[in-house]
């Protein structure tokens, strides 16, 4: 779930945060079978031309952000979430009721690569946040083991196609 706020905010404001999720938790389906709006492919390339497909749901608004993969149980070793936002800003996370482990990618607009990171299940009324390292206008988040399986490095990029 993306938090755009600066590591300042979200320590003022974690009860809010609670309240809020709690409110997306309850409008979310018992199964937490619900899908974002779009599904694509899109691309990371390596600095040796290298191409990995990832089949993606694209979270584009405060729906399907808020929700993000929530109550999932499991994603194939290929397929995420592309979260999207308007401009590069730090991006924050947080794993409230996710069940599964997610390695997550931050990009920029230009597709280049700020920085990863492998995010735990969380399932206490407190999560701690994962931030990107900079700003980024892209958080792809896949299947915990996704960077090591694929040797994903920081020369890395995110090749921005159209959806």
């Amino acid at each position: 779930m993306p938090l755009p706020l600066s590591a300042d905010d979200m320590r003022r404001f974690i009860p809010v945060g609670l309240l809020l999720s709690a409110l997306a938790l309850a409008a979310c389906s018992p199964a937490g079978g619900q899908k974002a709006d779009a599904q694509v492919t899109i691309h990371l390339v390596s600095s040796g031309g290298l191409q990995v497909p990832v089949s993606v749901e694209i979270a584009a608004d405060n729906k399907s952000q808020e929700r993000g993969l929530m109550g999932r149980e499991s994603l194939k070793p290929d397929e995420g979430m592309l979260f999207t936002f308007p401009d590069n800003r730090r991006l924050g996370f947080w794993m409230k009721n996710t069940l599964i482990p997610l390695d997550i990618l931050f990009f920029k607009d230009t597709g280049e690569f700020v920085s990863m990171t492998t995010m735990q299940p969380c399932t206490t009324p407190v999560c701690p946040p994962y931030f990107s390292e900079g700003s980024a206008k892209f958080a792809l988040e896949v299947p915990a083991g996704f960077i090591a399986r694929h040797q994903v490095e920081r020369d890395w990029k995110l090749a921005l196609g159209q959806w």
